[in-house]
Order: C-alpha cells, then sequence, then structure tokens
C-alpha cells in the first residue's frame, strides 16, 4: 500500500513539524498531504513549498522527482521526456 504509507509518514511529519516550530497548520494542509498519495504513481509531483519540504525529510522510498516551483514543473517534464526518449529503443 504504498499511498497508505505516504499518507501515514507524511501525516506524521507534518504534526511533529506543526509541534517543533512556530509554523501554525493551514487548512489546506491536509489537502495538500491527501494529494500526495498519488506521489508513488507517478513520476514528477508538484506540491506548494511546504509539503515539498515535508516530502523531503520523510525521505521516502520513491523516486518521484518533488517539485516546489510551478515554474520549474515545465523544465522537470522537459528532462524526464527527453530521458525517457533516450532509454527507448526502436525495435
Amino acid at each position: 500500500c504504498p499511498s497508505l504509507l505516504t499518507l501515514t509518514t507524511l501525516s506524521v511529519h507534518q504534526a511533529k513539524l506543526n509541534l517543533l516550530t512556530t509554523r501554525k497548520a493551514k487548512i489546506s494542509d491536509f489537502g495538500d498531504l491527501f494529494h500526495a498519495a498519488y506521489l508513488p504513481h507517478v513520476d514528477i509531483f508538484r506540491a506548494d513549498g511546504n509539503t515539498a519540504e515535508i516530502i523531503k525529510k520523510a525521505k521516502l522510498p520513491f523516486k518521484t522527482k518533488i517539485v516546489s516551483k510551478l515554474t520549474d514543473l515545465p523544465k522537470e517534464i522537459e528532462s524526464l521526456l527527453m530521458l525517457k526518449s533516450n532509454n527507448c529503443t526502436i525495435d
């Protein structure tokens, strides 16, 4: 259950962050973490800065590239497409 592992791990990290720092939880934090259930199933995951930081600290066992800035997303998509096209072979 990679999605369940992701949700529970990130929820614990979010709670820990809220307890150990002065950052107050936002209403949108739950939705951001809930969307992270897709993280094990995609190559690139776009998250806001706070959620991206939590994902990086959680050190989940997935190869998903985390992108915290929307402006960086096209570059990451192009890089992934280039990598995948270089690995393709025509039979």
